[in-house]
Formats: C-alpha cells, structure tokens, sequence
C-alpha cells in the first residue's frame, strides 16, 4: 500500500508539473487513481497464485486474500466479487466518485 501511495503522488506530481501546467488534481480523482492502483495491484497479486504457470514461485492465495479483502472493502463499498480469489479477473470496476 505504502508503495503504490507513493508512486502514485510521485506520478500526480510529475503530472501537475510537467503536463498540467501546475494546475492541481480534484480530490475525486486522486481517490478514484489511488483505488485504480490498489485494485491493478491486487488482481497483479491475484494472477500471481496461479500454480500452473508460476509453480513453487507462485503466491500464496491465502496471503493474497489476507493482504487484499479489507483494503478492497473500504469506505462502505465492496470491490470484491463473492469468487474474486478463483476468477481471472474477480474484481468489480471503480464508480466515479
């Protein structure tokens, strides 16, 4: 989570610096970029428990599911499908906010 937060505000910076000619970010949708990065990081978790393809690489999908359920359930909304852990892609889309 620290990583992903912080990568992000480097990536908002060098956006407002560079490109938006200073001009700031909305609070919308620097929240809504922050839950897109946990939620590409987390289905990037997920497709790392395949154990067909990573073998004794792969991740545990009991530390996946340990890392990633409470996060995906924030603030009254639920990202998380009822099979998000067994899917390729389990994880529901962002609402704008």
């Amino acid at each position: 989570l620290i990583t992903e937060t912080a990568h992000l505000a480097w990536k908002l910076r060098c956006e407002r610096v560079i490109e938006n000619e200073v001009k700031n970010f909305s609070e919308t949708e620097v929240r809504n970029r922050w839950r897109h990065a946990l939620l590409l990081r987390a289905q990037y978790d997920v497709a790392l428990t395949d154990k067909l393809r990573y073998e004794k690489k792969a991740i545990s999908k009991k530390i996946v599911e340990a890392t990633w359920s409470k996060v995906l359930r924030t603030e009254g909304e639920n990202y998380l499908t009822r099979d998000w852990m067994s899917r390729s892609v389990g994880l529901v889309g962002i609402r704008a906010g």
